[in-house]
C-alpha cells in the first residue's frame, strides 16, 4: 500500500502562535528544527520551537542602534553548522551571524556582495559555499572559509536563487524578465540553458525535495508552474517541460513543496489573500487545505514535515500549523455548477447525490449497510456477507484520494422559449454604436438607427429621446432642461387666450396673444400699453417697442413658435362670447403695483389674479371717467408651470435596462451623456453594469469594443484593466540574451544579428513580428500560421514544440 496513504498525524501536533511585536519579513530554521529565526525592519530574533510555545533565545537587534544590515529581505540557516546564520540586506550586504559568540553582539562577518539590494541567498548542502543573488543583475558565490567571492556569473536582476539537490555544481536563478537560467559554478562565462517561465518577473522557485528534476516557478502572472528539467544538465540535451499550472489570485511571493507529497506545493501570494493554501496539482482549481490563522498577508512559511509547518506575516504572528487544523473549501464548495453561453444556451451541472430524494438517498444508505443487501445478484450470500462486513470495518478515506477522486455528476442543457437575447444583433450594435468622437446629437441619431436596424423601437426611441431632451438648456441646480429657444432657463412663457375691450361702446384694436413672468431682480411686472400716451394714435406703434421682460406682448413682438394672431373681425371667434352689462361701481378701482416681487415665489400674485388692465393707465382713466355700461372680457392671470425633473428620468430609463439584462444600451447611453449625467449613479452600481458588458464583448471576442468601453469610462477601477500585463519581454533568438535594455528590439548587441528575422523566409520582418515564446523565434504571421497547419515543431529546427493559437 502507498506509504502517502498509510502515514498518520502525530498526535501531539497541534496549532500555537506568539506575537514578535513586529512585521516578519523573511524565517529560517535549523536543520533539526529546533530553532526558527524572524527578521523584519524591527525585529531580529531566534525562538526555540517546544511541543505547544515558542520561547525567545536570541534577540540580534541591538536596542540602541541598527543599521541597514540588520534589515533583511532573506536569510538562510547553515546546514553543516547550526549556529550559523546568513542574511541578505537591503543595502546589498550578506551578513554573516554566529550564535556561539558569549556577547550580546551575535554579528559575525559582513561581506558587501552587491551594488544594490540583495533579493535571494542560500547555502550550499555539503560545502562551505553561499549563493547570492542580487537587483543589480549578479549572481554570486562567497566561501565561508576563505571570507571572499569566488565565482561572479552576469545575469539580470534577480529575484531568487536555489541549489538544485541532486546536482552540486548547479543552481537555478529567477529573474526579471521572467526567465528562470541555470548556471553551472564550474563555468561563470555564461550559463548552461535559459527558458522563458513567466509572462513578467519571476519571484519564487524551488526544487522538489524528493523527485530532484521537479521545479516550481511563481510569478507576477499569479500563476504556479510545474517543470521537469532533465536528469543531467551536462548530456547536451536542455529540454524542459511544464508539467502543471495553477492560477491564483496575486502575484505569487512564495512556493515550497510538502515533504514526501510528490503532487503538492504550499503557495503565499503578496496580496489580497490572508492565508496559506495547499494544492494538489491533479486538482488545480480549488486549494486542498487553507490555513488563515494570520490577519494580514504571509510573508514566509517553512516546513517541518508533511504535517507541520510555521508561517509568518505582516501581522506580528508567528504560527506553528498543523495539517489537521486546516481548513478544507472542496468539502465547503457548491456541488452544482452553472454556465451561460453566447446563444443564451444554460448547462447545469450536479452532484448525482443531490437527484435522488432525502428518502431515496437515506434508503441507499441504509442498504449499503445491511450485508443482505449489499450485492443482490451475485452468487454465494454468505460470501457476500462476509465480504460487506470487512468494508464497513475499514477506516475513513484519505483526505487526498477523496478530494482528487472523479465525482459522478450529470450535465443538463437548457434553452428558453422564448429568446429574447440575439447575438447578431448584440454584436452589430457592439460593432456600430458611436459612443464619441461626434457631437451629441450625431451620436444619439446614428444609435437610434442602429438600434432601429435591429428593429429595436424601444431603444431607437429612447435614443431620439435623448437627443430631444439633452439638446435643450440644461439647469444643472434643478436637473431640468427647458426649451432651447429660451435665453433665460428660469423663466416660463404660458399661452393666454386673447382679450376684447370695449370702452363706450368701442371696440380697442388689440391683439393680445402672450402672458410671461420673468425672474427680474426687482420683480416688476409691466403691461405692453403706455398710460400717457394717446390710445387710439399709438396703441400700434407702443405695442411693437415692448420687450420680453414685460408681462404682455403685442403683434410685432409675438415669440416665434408661440403666435396666435386672432382679427377682432373674427366673427367666427367670438359668436358663441355672451356679451353682459355691469355697472362701474362693480368695479373696485386698482392700486398701483408698487412691488410684485418675483412671479414665482409670489403667490399673492397668482392667488388675487390681477387683471391685465390694472397696469394700463388709459383703460383705468377711461373706466374711472365713465359711469356707463361697459363690454369687457376677462383674462386669466399667469400660473406656475412645475420644471420636470428630466435627469432623474434618464437614470430610472438606465437602471430599467440593467435590471432587465441589458446592459449594453445602459453602458452605451452613460457613456454618451457622459457630464450630462455625471455622478448621478452609484459607482459601484455603474461598476457592475461595465463589468457585466465586457464579460459579454470577452465572450464573443469583440476587443477592440471592449478597449473602447474601458478607456471611455470613468470609473478608475474600469479604466485600469487594460493596463495590466502590457510588457511583452523578449530574448535574442540566437543567444538568448534578454533584450530590456536594448534602445530598440530588433538588433542584439552581444550577438550582432537581427533577432526579428523570419524563420521561413529569413528576411527581416516589417509589421507584424509572431514569436514564441519558448524558443524565441519567429517570423511573419502568414508564414508561420501556414507552417504550423501541418506542423508542430520550430521551423529552425530547434526541436521546440511550439504551440500556435
Amino acid at each position: 500500500m502507498n506509504k502517502f496513504v498509510t502515514e498518520k498525524v502525530p498526535t501531539a501536533s497541534k496549532t500555537f502562535s506568539i506575537d514578535v511585536k513586529a512585521e516578519i519579513t523573511c524565517m529560517a530554521a535549523n536543520k533539526e528544527f529546533s530553532l526558527v529565526a524572524c527578521v523584519g525592519r524591527q525585529v531580529f530574533k531566534v525562538f526555540g520551537i517546544e511541543d505547544d510555545h515558542f520561547t525567545e533565545r536570541h534577540n540580534l537587534r541591538p536596542a540602541h542602534r541598527s543599521t541597514l544590515s540588520y534589515v533583511a529581505v532573506d536569510i538562510v540557516w547553515s546546514p553543516r553548522d547550526e549556529n550559523i546564520l546568513a542574511s541578505a540586506a537591503s543595502n546589498g550586504h550578506v551578513v554573516f551571524w554566529d550564535l556561539n559568540k558569549p556577547m550580546k553582539q551575535k554579528q559575525d562577518h559582513v561581506s558587501p556582495l552587491h551594488e544594490r539590494a540583495a533579493s535571494g541567498i542560500s547555502f550550499h548542502s555539503t560545502e562551505s559555499l553561499l549563493l547570492s543573488g542580487g537587483k543589480d543583475g549578479m549572481c554570486k558565490i562567497f566561501d565561508t572559509r576563505k571570507r571572499e567571492v569566488a565565482y561572479t556569473f552576469p545575469s539580470v536582476s534577480v529575484h531568487d536563487v536555489q541549489w538544485w539537490p541532486n546536482q552540486c555544481f548547479i543552481f537555478a536563478a529567477a529573474t526579471e524578465n521572467g526567465s528562470i537560467q541555470i548556471w553551472d559554478y564550474r563555468n561563470p562565462a555564461s550559463h548552461v540553458f535559459e527558458f522563458t517561465a513567466h509572462n513578467g518577473p519571476v519571484f519564487t522557485i524551488d526544487f522538489h525535495p524528493d523527485e530532484k528534476n521537479k521545479l516550481a516557478s511563481g510569478g507576477r502572472d499569479k500563476l504556479i508552474k510545474v517543470w521537469s528539467l532533465p536528469q543531467s544538465v551536462m548530456t547536451g540535451q536542455h529540454s524542459k517541460i511544464q508539467t502543471h499550472g495553477i492560477q491564483t489570485i496575486a502575484p505569487l511571493a512564495k512556493v515550497r513543496w510538502r515533504p514526501k507529497r510528490s503532487n503538492q506545493i504550499a503557495s503565499i501570494v503578496n496580496s489580497f489573500d490572508l492565508g496559506v493554501n495547499v494544492w494538489e496539482l491533479t486538482r488545480p482549481s480549488i486549494p486542498f487545505a487553507t490555513f488563515t490563522e494570520h490577519s494580514d498577508v504571509v510573508t514566509s512559511i517553512i516546513w517541518k514535515d508533511a504535517h507541520e509547518f510555521i508561517s509568518g506575516g505582516k501581522d506580528s504572528k508567528l504560527v506553528m500549523h498543523s495539517f489537521k487544523d486546516a481548513m478544507r473549501l472542496s468539502e465547503k464548495a457548491n456541488p452544482i455548477a452553472i454556465s451561460l453561453d453566447k446563444d443564451v444556451e444554460l448547462a447545469l451541472a450536479l452532484n448525482d447525490r443531490l437527484l435522488l430524494s432525502s428518502s431515496q438517498y437515506s434508503a441507499g444508505v441504509k442498504g449499503a449497510s445491511n450485508p443482505s443487501m449489499s450485492h443482490p445478484s451475485a452468487s454465494g450470500g454468505a460470501g457476500n456477507k462476509v465480504m460487506t462486513l470487512f468494508r464497513t470495518g475499514l477506516s475513513k478515506p484519505d483526505k487526498r484520494e477523496e478530494f482528487i477522486k472523479d465525482k459522478i455528476s450529470s450535465l443538463y442543457f437548457f434553452q428558453p422559449a422564448n429568446q429574447e437575447f440575439n447575438a447578431n444583433h448584440f454584436k452589430y450594435c457592439a460593432n456600430n454604436y458611436v459612443l464619441y468622437g461626434r457631437p451629441f446629437e450625431e451620436m444619439c441619431q446614428h444609435n437610434s438607427e442602429i438600434a432601429g436596424h435591429c428593429k429595436k423601437v424601444q431603444i431607437m426611441k429612447h435614443w431620439l429621446l435623448l437627443k430631444t431632451m439633452f439638446n435643450s438648456v440644461f439647469d444643472a441646480q434643478s436637473h431640468t432642461f427647458l426649451p432651447p429657444n429660451l435665453s433665460n432657463p428660469r423663466s416660463i412663457t404660458v399661452e393666454v387666450p386673447p382679450v376684447r375691450v370695449e370702452v363706450n361702446g368701442a371696440a380697442a384694436d388689440t391683439k393680445l396673444i402672450h402672458g410671461n413672468y420673468s425672474n427680474q431682480e426687482n420683480g416688476d411686472i409691466t403691461s405692453g400699453v403706455s398710460g400717457d400716451e394717446d390710445y387710439d394714435d399709438n396703441f400700434q406703434s407702443n405695442s411693437a417697442t415692448q420687450t420680453a421682460n414685460h408681462d404682455f406682448f403685442f403683434e410685432d413682438n409675438e415669440i416665434d413658435g408661440f403666435e396666435l394672431d386672432l382679427d377682432e373681425k373674427d366673427d367666427e371667434y367670438f359668436e358663441d362670447e355672451q356679451d353682459f352689462d355691469l355697472p362701474t361701481e362693480s368695479f373696485i378701482p386698482p392700486h398701483d403695483l408698487t412691488d410684485a416681487g418675483h412671479p414665482q415665489s409670489s403667490l399673492a400674485y397668482h392667488s388675487h389674479r390681477i387683471p391685465f388692465y390694472a397696469e394700463n393707465h388709459y383703460l383705468r382713466d377711461k373706466l374711472s371717467e365713465q359711469r356707463s355700461p361697459e363690454k369687457i372680457s376677462v383674462i386669466p392671470a399667469a400660473f406656475d408651470i412645475p420644471l420636470w425633473d428630466s435627469v432623474s428620468a434618464v437614470i430610472s430609463l438606465l437602471h430599467s435596462y440593467a435590471e432587465d439584462g441589458d446592459v449594453q444600451t445602459a453602458v452605451s447611453m452613460h457613456i454618451v451623456l457622459g457630464n450630462k449625467i455625471k455622478s448621478q449613479i452609484d459607482e459601484e452600481l455603474l461598476e457592475n453594469w461595465m463589468t457585466a458588458y465586457l464579460d459579454l464583448l470577452e465572450m464573443f471576442k469583440l476587443w477592440c469594443v471592449s478597449n473602447t468601453i474601458i478607456t471611455k469610462c470613468s470609473l478608475k477601477n474600469i479604466q485600469q484593466l487594460n493596463q495590466a500585463s502590457t510588457t511583452i519581454y523578449t530574448v535574442c533568438a540566437s543567444c538568448q540574451k534578454p533584450l530590456l535594455t536594448e534602445k530598440c528590439g530588433w538588433y542584439c548587441k552581444k550577438c550582432q544579428k537581427i533577432t526579428s528575422l523570419c524563420s521561413i523566409c529569413h528576411t527581416p520582418v516589417k509589421g507584424i513580428y509572431v514569436c514564441c515564446q519558448g524558443c524565441a523565434h519567429g517570423g511573419h504571421i502568414s508564414h508561420m500560421k501556414d507552417w504550423f497547419k501541418s506542423n508542430t515543431q520550430c521551423p529552425t529546427g530547434c526541436g521546440h514544440e511550439c504551440e500556435w493559437t
